[in-house]
């Protein structure tokens, strides 16, 4: 079985690569490979911005439960 596609590799993906990304998000296509390749969860600063970036299809929710809990959904 193939492992999940993670929301990090997702969001770039969907995007069409780091540089796009990072255009999208008024980063440095720098800071989004660190995102990719060192941190261990997306910076809270770019969240929303990379939320927005891939249209919803990746939601702050994947991207990072433990600021974004899936209960805030139900009330």
């Amino acid at each position: 079985m193939p492992n999940k596609e993670r929301p990090i590799d997702e969001v770039v993906r969907l995007a069409g690569g780091q540089a796009e990304l990072a255009r999208r998000c008024s980063t440095s296509q720098p800071r989004i490979w660190q995102c990719v390749h060192r941190n261990k969860r997306v910076p809270a600063d770019l969240v929303i911005p990379f939320e927005r970036a891939v249209g919803g299809k990746v939601t702050r929710f994947d991207l990072r439960p433990d600021l974004y809990p899936r209960e805030e959904l139900a009330g």
